[in-house]
C-alpha cells in the first residue's frame, strides 16, 4: 500500500522516510514530497491511498490540499502531522475528513500504528466493494487484504466464509451445519541459502502456478520471499506433496528453494500466527542443511545451544588472529559453524549469542595485547555483524570480523617476530615472578619448542639467557634510580638468593650490585 509524506521541513521528510522501517511494515514508500503543490501534482500519476502532512507549511497549507485530494481522492486516508500549538487546526482538519493526526514527536511504534489502522480503514471499506471491481483492482486489493491479515492479523468484519471466498477464490468449501472447516498453512518460500540469484517475476509466477495445481493457494511476494496460504483440506500427506512441488519448481527454474512452514490453522483469525511461526522457521535455512521444507514443528522446542567457550576455542581463535593467514581465519570460521550446525539445540538467537561472545573474547585479547604492546586500539570499537547478516553467510561474516581484529594486530608488528614480541611482554611484566619457558608458551598459544627456536632465532639468545639478561638490566636501572637495599631489588627481579644474584650480576656487568651503584 502506497504512503506519501509532505512535509516542507526537510528533517521531517528525512526523519520519517528513513527511522521507520515502512517496507517491513507492507508500506510501499513513495518519495516525500516538499510542499502541497508537489504533492498535488504528484498525485494523478502516483495515487498514494494514506498520506501523511504537515498543516502550516510554505504556500499552500496542509488543510487545503486535504480538502483537494478528499475531493478528487475520496478514499485516501489522510493522516495530519502536529505539533502541540496547532491543535486548533487540527480540529478543523478533521471535520475535513482528515482520517488521524499524530504528534511530530511520536515513537516510530505510534507513527507506525496510525499508518496500519489507515490501512485497515481501507481494506475494509474495499472488502465490501470487493464484488463489484473489475479484475484487476480486485487481484490488487485481494493481494492487500491477505497482506494485512497475515502480517497484522486483522480479518475485516464480513466473516470467514466471505472473507476466505474473497482472498482464495474457487476453492471449494466443505461446510457442516455448525463451523467452517478449513485446515490452512502459511509458508515462506525463497532461495536457498548462499545463492547469488535474485528471486525473479517469472519464478514468483511459476511456483505459484505449481502451487495451485497441487493446492488452492493464495499467494503474494515480499521482497525475495513469496508468502502463500495453501488450503490442506482432503490433502494427504501435505509435507510429500510439498516436497514433490519444489523439486518440479526446481527443475523447471534451475534454482534450488527452501520452504519454511507454520502449524496447520483451522481458522482466517490463525493465520497471522501461522505466518510468524513460519517467519521464525524461516531462520533456521541456514541450520537445515541441505534440506528443502523445514516446519514449525521440528524447531519449536530447541532450547539453543551451551555459549560457555571452551579453552580449546579459545586458544586456537588466538592462534588463529596471529597467524597473518586468511585460510587459517576462515578454516576456524568452517570448523565452529560445522558444530554448531550440528547441534540439534541450536537456534539462530543463541547462535548469534556464541559468535558475538567469540568476537568479544578476541578483541579482549586484542586490547590485551595492544597495551602490552604500547600500541592503540581503533577509536571505532568492536564491530558485531546483525543476525541478519551472520545467517545469510555465517563463515563469511564470521571470518570477515576476524579479519579485522587480524589486521589491526598486524599494524603493530615490526622486525620482530609477532609471538617473540607478545613473549618479551609478558616476559617483562613478570620479572618477579619465576616464569617457565611453558608458562610464556601457553601464555601466547604455541608449542613450547617452537618458542624455544624462536626466541634462539629472533634474539640470538636462548630463552633462560634472556630472561637473565632482562632481570639484569631491571637491577642496574634500580641501582642507579632508587635507594632501595641490594637484597629488596634482587626479589623485585625475581631472586630470593643474595649471593646467586650478585655472581649473575657480576658476570652480566663485571661489578658487584655494590660496586655498580658506587660508580653510577
Amino acid at each position: 500500500m502506497k504512503l506519501l509524506i509532505v512535509d516542507d521541513e526537510v528533517i521531517i521528510r528525512n526523519g520519517l522516510s528513513t527511522v521507520i522501517p515502512w517496507k517491513d511494515h507492507g508500506f510501499t514508500l513513495l518519495r516525500p514530497a516538499a510542499s502541497a503543490e508537489e504533492a498535488l501534482s504528484r498525485f494523478p500519476g502516483e495515487q498514494p491511498e494514506i498520506v501523511f502532512t504537515d498543516i502550516q507549511m510554505t504556500g499552500k497549507n496542509g488543510l487545503d490540499m486535504t480538502a483537494e485530494i478528499k475531493e478528487a481522492y475520496p478514499q485516501t486516508e489522510i493522516v495530519v502531522l502536529s505539533v502541540h500549538d496547532q491543535f486548533q487546526f487540527t480540529q478543523q482538519a478533521i471535520r475535513y475528513g482528515v482520517a488521524d493526526y499524530i504528534l511530530k514527536t511520536s515513537s516510530p511504534e505510534e507513527i507506525i500504528n496510525a499508518a496500519e489502522k489507515a490501512r485497515s480503514r481501507i481494506l475494509s471499506r474495499a472488502g465490501q466493494r470487493l464484488g463489484s471491481k473489475p479484475d484487476a483492482d480486485k487481484k490488487t486489493l485481494q493481494i492487500s487484504m491477505l497482506e494485512d491479515m497475515l502480517l497484522n492479523g486483522r480479518v475485516s468484519e464480513n466473516g470467514e466464509l466471505n472473507e476466505l471466498d474473497s482472498l482464495l477464490p474457487g476453492i471449494r468449501l466443505p461446510l457442516s451445519p455448525d463451523k467452517l472447516l478449513l485446515p490452512l498453512q502459511v509458508l515462506m518460500i525463497s532461495l536457498f541459502s548462499g545463492q547469488q540469484d535474485n528471486l525473479t517475476d517469472d519464478a514468483v509466477s511459476k511456483m505459484e502456478q505449481e502451487l495451485n495445481s497441487k493446492f488452492p493457494a493464495a499467494c503474494l511476494r515480499k521482497g525475495q520471499k513469496m508468502l502463500a496460504v495453501i488450503n490442506l483440506h482432503e490433502v494427504q500427506n501435505p509435507n510429500a506433496r510439498l516436497l514433490e512441488t519444489v523439486e518440479h519448481i526446481e527443475q523447471e527454474l534451475g534454482l534450488r528453494l527452501f520452504i519454511s512452514a507454520g502449524s496447520v490453522v483451522q481458522s482466517l483469525h490463525q493465520l497471522h500466527s501461522s505466518f510468524i511461526q513460519a517467519k521464525q522457521t524461516h531462520g533456521y535455512r541456514w541450520f537445515a542443511g541441505g534440506a528443502r521444507l523445514v516446519t514449525f514443528d521440528q524447531i519449536q522446542g530447541r532450547k539453543g545451544i551451551d555459549l560457555a567457550r571452551s579453552p580449546e576455542d579459545e586458544a586456537r581463535l588466538i592462534r588463529a588472529l596471529k597467524s597473518g593467514e586468511r585460510g587459517e581465519l576462515r578454516l576456524l570460521s568452517e570448523d565452529l559453524c560445522t558444530a554448531v550446525r550440528a547441534n540439534p539445540q541450536a537456534t539462530p538467537e543463541s547462535f548469534h549469542a556464541y559468535i558475538q561472545l567469540l568476537l568479544m573474547t578476541g578483541y579482549r585479547w586484542l586490547e590485551r595485547s595492544a597495551r602490552d604492546s604500547g600500541a592503540e586500539m581503533p577509536a571505532s570499537g568492536l564491530r558485531m555483524p546483525s543476525l541478519e547478516t551472520l545467517l545469510a553467510d555465517p563463515e563469511g561474516a564470521f571470518t570477515l570480523h576476524l579479519e579485522e581484529m587480524m589486521n589491526i594486530y598486524l599494524t603493530w608488528s615490526d622486525s620482530t617476530n609477532l609471538y617473540i614480541k607478545e613473549a618479551i611482554a609478558f616476559i617483562r611484566g613478570n620479572l618477579v615472578h619465576n616464569i617457565t619457558l611453558q608458562q610464556v608458551a601457553a601464555h601466547i598459544h604455541v608449542h613450547p619448542n617452537y618458542l624455544s627456536d624462536l626466541f634462539k632465532r629472533e634474539t640470538g639468545r636462548n630463552y633462560i639467557e634472556f630472561v637473565t639478561a632482562e632481570r639484569m638490566e631491571r637491577a642496574m636501572a634500580a641501582l642507579s634510580g632508587t635507594s632501595l637495599r641490594v637484597k629488596e631489588i634482587a626479589k623485585n627481579v625475581g631472586y630470593e638468593d643474595m649471593k646467586y644474584f650478585t655472581q649473575l650480576f657480576k658476570r652480566h656487568t663485571g661489578l658487584t650490585p655494590s660496586e655498580y651503584r658506587s660508580n653510577c
